[in-house]
């Protein structure tokens, strides 16, 4: 029980909201490498494209989570249908990181009570250590498979 309301008042916080909004921003960074690496293209354009026709996306459609909603799963340009690929890349990172925000608290902070403290961990550099591995092995290796073994 103590789990569930350490999380309904990390939800009600505003670093919480803004590791989640990171960590979309860090999944659409991740769909581009997923998408342009076997393409070779990663740098052929630095501002996102639209996949059929090729039309530049303006910045303000291009808000991780809320831009695929906004525009109905279809592109603004051509009415092409989007790939649901996108926002579910995107709501994994945001996940990601909230579920780290809750194992590593954020840069020291974490859940007691209804109040954020200072927790006083035993051992620091071992939890950076531990975080460390963790997001290299998510945010390095998933995108790597899901590349190597065609998952997407």
């Amino acid at each position: 029980m103590s789990t569930l309301y350490s999380v309904i008042v990390a939800g009600q916080s505003f670093y919480f909201w803004s590791i989640m909004a990171m960590g979309a921003c860090v999944g659409s960074f991740m769909n581009v490498c997923i998408l342009r690496i076997p393409e070779q293209s990663f740098f052929s354009h630095l501002r996102s494209v639209c996949p059929s026709c090729g039309k530049q996306i303006p910045a303000w459609l291009n808000i991780p989570i809320f831009g695929f909603f906004m525009l109905r799963g279809r592109a603004q340009c051509c009415s092409a249908k989007l790939s649901w690929q996108y926002p579910l890349i995107e709501i994994a990172g945001a996940l990601i990181f909230a579920g780290m925000y809750l194992k590593f608290p954020f840069l020291g902070w974490s859940i007691s009570g209804s109040e954020f403290e200072i927790n006083q961990f035993t051992n620091k550099q071992q939890r950076s250590d531990e975080f460390l591995i963790h997001f290299h092995f998510i945010f390095k290796k998933i995108p790597k498979n899901l590349i190597q073994f065609n998952l997407i």
